[in-house]
C-alpha cells in the first residue's frame, strides 16, 4: 500500500506537485511550503522528480514533509486535495478526481512575454479544455500563501464546492473519452503550449 511503502501516517494527504524545473521550484516552492503549518490535521506529501537535485526538497524534509518519487498517480489517488503547478499534472489531477488549486509564478519579464505570445484566459489544462474556470488558478502575484490557504480550505472542507469540481471533472472525462485518451491529449496540448 502507498502509505506503508512511504512511511506515511493515517492522516489525510494533501498532494503538492511543485514542478520539475529548477526555476519553478525557485519561484513557487517557498510559498507552497509556507501554508503547511496551518493544516496540522493533514499530511503534505510532495511529488518529487529526479530531474531536480535531491537537495531541491531539503526545506520540505526539514519540516518533516515526505517526498515521493515516481508515484505521482498513486499520490493523486490517495490525496484529498492538491496544490499543483500548472502543467499536465493539472489534467491528471482532474482525471483522478483530485480537487486542486493550480499555482504558477515565473519571472515578471518571462511571464509578460508569455502573456503577449499566448492569448488565453486560463493556464490550467482542465480550464482550457472546458473553457471555464473549473479549478482555481493562482497566477503570479495572486499566488500567495493566504490565497492558497483560502482555496485549500474550500477544497478540504466545503462539500458543495468539492462536488461541483468533481461534477466538472466528470464532464471533462466524458468529453475527453477516458483516461488513456485524456493523458495523451494532455501531453499534446501541453507540448503545443510550451
Amino acid at each position: 500500500e502507498f502509505r506503508k511503502q512511504n512511511n506515511l501516517s493515517e492522516k489525510q494527504i494533501i498532494a503538492v506537485l511543485p514542478g520539475s524545473r529548477k526555476q519553478e521550484i525557485n519561484y513557487m516552492f517557498d510559498t507552497m511550503l509556507a501554508i503547511m503549518d496551518d493544516f496540522k490535521e493533514y499530511q503534505f506529501v510532495i511529488g518529487g522528480t529526479h530531474n531536480l537535485p535531491d537537495s531541491a526538497y531539503d526545506k520540505a524534509r526539514a519540516k518533516g514533509i515526505k517526498v515521493v518519487y515516481n508515484q505521482t498517480y498513486e499520490l493523486m489517488q490517495y490525496a484529498k486535495a492538491g496544490v499543483i503547478k500548472s502543467g499536465t499534472s493539472t489534467l491528471e489531477s482532474a482525471l483522478f478526481d483530485l480537487p486542486e488549486v493550480v499555482c504558477y509564478k515565473a519571472g515578471s519579464f518571462s511571464f509578460y512575454i508569455a502573456q503577449k505570445i499566448i492569448n488565453t484566459k486560463y493556464i490550467s489544462l482542465p480550464n482550457l479544455i472546458m473553457d471555464k474556470p473549473m479549478v482555481k488558478e493562482l497566477i503570479q502575484e495572486e499566488m500567495t500563501a493566504d490565497n492558497i490557504k483560502s482555496e485549500l480550505n474550500l477544497l478540504l472542507h466545503d462539500e458543495n464546492y468539492r462536488n461541483r469540481i468533481k461534477n466538472d471533472y466528470a464532464e471533462l472525462k466524458k468529453n475527453l473519452g477516458g483516461l488513456g485518451a485524456s493523458q495523451r491529449m494532455a501531453k499534446e496540448i501541453y507540448e503545443a503550449l510550451s
